[in-house]
């Protein structure tokens, strides 16, 4: 179960609520850090520990042109073009809050025994380029910009949370 599929499940699963969410904090002072679409890019954040973090970078892999046989940079775009309107290219789909309570992400001791108390960086995917890109113009409307999301979100984390200061990253 998880809070985004029961709407408001705070009134039914009080454990999946309160401490154990992650807010949506968008790199807008970055203006390159931008997702596929142009939308800023961000990281989400659950504070725990000040000085142990666990950062997580979401997977979503490279846009490519689904005719593996014969791709061509028409058939690439096309697949970016795509992904730009939905979670894995663009902040706007992306909700404020949200709630990872399995695995090494829960706050949760009984479920993650070993980062629990860690505060969590969340890093969602949304560039296409596996946050490599550095594209100075769009290419057909979209941006590429993976490499300008990751020097601004490290920006960010030295600045706002006071990484170099942490015992554990």
């Amino acid at each position: 179960a998880s809070c985004t599929a029961h709407g408001n499940c705070c009134d039914d699963y009080s454990e999946w609520c309160g401490s154990s969410a992650l807010e949506l904090r968008l790199l807008t002072a970055h203006a390159d850090a931008r997702c596929l679409d142009g939308s800023p890019a961000g990281y989400y954040f659950r504070s725990a520990n000040s000085s142990r973090f666990l950062v997580y970078f979401e997977g979503g892999g490279w846009c490519y042109d689904q005719n593996c046989a014969h791709p061509t940079a028409n058939g690439t775009i096309a697949d970016c073009t795509e992904r730009s309107r939905g979670q894995l290219g663009s902040s706007s789909k992306w909700e404020r809050l949200r709630w990872y309570n399995s695995g090494a992400l829960s706050p949760f001791q009984r479920n993650n025994p070993t980062f629990f108390d860690f505060s969590l960086i969340y890093v969602p995917y949304c560039d296409g380029t596996s946050f490599s890109g550095r594209r100075n113009t769009t290419v057909s409307g979209l941006y590429f910009r993976g490499a300008d999301i990751l020097e601004a979100l490290i920006f960010e984390l030295k600045h706002t949370l006071h990484l170099p200061q942490a015992s554990q990253v």
